[in-house]
C-alpha cells in the first residue's frame, strides 16, 4: 500500500493482515493527520521509534492480539495524548 503526499487520513484500519513489519516511513505522508491506528491480530514482533515515532496526532493505537515483545523507549516520543491496546 502506497499513499500519496496529500492523504488526510485520519483513522487506519490495518487488522487481520499478517503483517510482521512496518517500514519506516509507511506513515510519513499521513503522520500529521492520522489520529486512530489498527493494528490487531496481526505478527508484529516490535514497536519501534523508527515506525511510530513521528505521529503527534497519533491518540488510540491498538496492537492487541500480535507479539510484540520489544518496544523502543522513545517508540511515542511525540504523541501526548496516546492510548494503547496490547493485550493477547
Amino acid at each position: 500500500m502506497r499513499f500519496t503526499n496529500h492523504c488526510l487520513f485520519q483513522s487506519l484500519d490495518m487488522s487481520h493482515n499478517n503483517i510482521s513489519s512496518i517500514g519506516r516511513y509507511f506513515f510519513s505522508p499521513v503522520e500529521m493527520t492520522l489520529s486512530e491506528l489498527y493494528f490487531r491480530f496481526n505478527s508484529l514482533h516490535n514497536a519501534s521509534k523508527d515506525v511510530f515515532g513521528h505521529l503527534p496526532g497519533l491518540t488510540h493505537l491498538d496492537l492487541s492480539a500480535n507479539q510484540i515483545q520489544v518496544i523502543d523507549f522513545d517508540s511515542f516520543r511525540t504523541t501526548t495524548r496516546l492510548q494503547v491496546s496490547s493485550s493477547r
